[in-house]
């Protein structure tokens, strides 16, 4: 791969995977935002945000009364109100996302603000650029690694890149604790990628094979 022509494509497209995949794993707060949606009695459901990913959080606001809203699935929703629509009013406690729509439960009764905290959509082709501005500083070390590990891969050099897999989810880890500061969830899972831990070497540009 060392005389290919394409090493910024592949570098960005790995840099991509690895913001993508980062941001499903833990709710960086660069990647949160909060939209306040108004709601009256004729609302069965509202639309979400253009940039919504995922809910975190929703909260009913009543004048000067906030009520935790419950996030469930379409199904338990469902189960438990078959028929919103012709069923009684009342305060909308449980919410689902369907869709780019937010269903409530039970049918609304009056005129509320739904303020919900939720993580946005990170484009698969975000970095089209070398100029491009990583959306999370604190990731900065755990996406060169990831980029490393995914162009090794596709030297199809395993162990190499498995190496760079375990670097990036050590800075990934490093990441979270540092981002988790002021966040409003504290989550995070395993990083797929990374199971075994490596002895380190001396490492390498991507594209310089050595001698």
């Amino acid at each position: 791969m060392g005389d290919r022509d394409d090493k910024t494509a592949v570098i960005n497209q790995g840099l991509d995977l690895a913001l993508f995949e980062f941001a499903q794993m833990y709710p960086f707060k660069e990647l949160l935002s909060i939209a306040d949606i108004g709601i009256v009695d004729t609302n069965l459901y509202v639309a979400l945000p253009a940039n919504f990913h995922h809910l975190i959080e929703v909260r009913l606001i009543d004048s000067t009364n906030s009520y935790p809203v419950e996030i469930k699935t379409k199904e338990w929703v469902v189960k438990k109100f078959p028929n919103i629509a012709d069923g009684s009013s009342d305060r909308p406690r449980y919410v689902y996302v369907e869709g780019a729509n937010l269903y409530m439960a039970p049918k609304n009764n009056g005129t509320y603000t739904l303020t919900m905290t939720y993580g946005i959509a990170v484009s698969s082709s975000y970095f089209t650029t070398d100029a491009t501005v990583n959306l999370v500083p604190d990731l900065d070390n755990a996406l060169v690694f990831y980029a490393a590990a995914f162009t090794f891969e596709q030297m199809e050099l395993p162990s190499t890149s498995d190496r760079w897999y375990a670097q990036a989810n050590t800075a990934f880890q490093k990441a979270v604790r540092a981002n988790r500061r002021n966040n409003v969830v504290h989550r995070v899972e395993a990083f797929p990628e990374a199971e075994r831990i490596y002895t380190t070497e001396r490492w390498r540009d991507p594209f310089d094979m050595g001698d």
